[in-house]
């Protein structure tokens, strides 16, 4: 549940009200959450927790994104 606010979050600070500051801590939160599901899932499901390394590897990416963003325009 945490991790899909986080995940609104991200998308309603980023794009709806363009704070790219507060996105960046949002996205590091959201990337540990991812972390801790990858985690959390394994002793449950092996595959479940495969599954989701793409989706925790693209959270990385767009919280890259986001500090690349924010750099220059900050």
């Amino acid at each position: 549940m945490l991790n899909a606010i986080l995940n609104v979050t991200w998308s309603a600070l980023f794009f709806g009200n363009k704070l790219i500051f507060p996105a960046i801590y949002d996205a590091l939160l959201l990337c540990l959450s991812v972390i801790f599901l990858v985690i959390a899932a394994w002793p449950i499901s092996r595959i479940a927790s495969l599954l989701l390394i793409p989706y925790a590897l693209w959270v990385a990416f767009a919280s890259f994104l986001t500090l690349t963003i924010h750099r220059p325009n900050g």
